[in-house]
């Protein structure tokens, strides 16, 4: 199972670690693979490292800017792999892509779909065909990958009814 979340780990949230840690395993097996979508930040390797290692599945970061320096770091302490974004999935039988990135590209929308991470950004922008997954809006639990359409098209049907 592939699971998406992201903006939670960091040495400098207001949450306990031990209950992000606690949402990620309960959903998240070690054969599973999460993509993670923005920074892994910890001020030292050590409890970067100690945080990875209770955590559940092969992590792939989706980045949108740190150096080879910081990419090196990350696999150095337990990630698996590291990508930069824009971050393309094709939604099945269809011409659509949902595109995971920190906002939407204007030029790009047309029958595309966003994903993105934003403390700023409601859940869901009809304008943009954007969906917002920062984990602070979704109980900071990781959501599975196969939903990622289903929850877009449930917003999209939401907001006709309320339009």
């Amino acid at each position: 199972m592939m699971y998406i979340t992201g903006g939670q780990f960091t040495d400098t949230i207001n949450k306990d670690i031990d209950f992000l840690i606690n949402k990620w395993n309960n959903i998240v097996k070690e054969n599973d693979t999460v993509l993670y979508v923005g920074d892994f930040v910890y001020s030292n390797e050590t409890d970067l490292r100690n945080t990875i290692e209770q955590l559940n599945g092969k992590i792939c970061i989706l980045q949108q800017n740190n150096g080879e320096a910081e990419k090196d770091k990350l696999l150095r302490n337990g990630i698996h792999s590291v990508f930069r974004i824009p971050f393309y999935l094709a939604i099945e039988d269809t011409d659509s892509k949902i595109i995971f990135n920190y906002t939407p590209e204007k030029d790009k929308i047309g029958d595309n779909y966003y994903i993105v991470f934003s403390k700023e950004s409601k859940i869901y922008d009809a304008d943009t065909h954007t969906l917002n997954l920062y984990c602070g809006l979704w109980d900071y639990s990781p959501i599975s990958l196969d939903m990622c359409p289903t929850i877009l098209q449930n917003m999209i049907d939401f907001e006709k009814m309320e339009g």
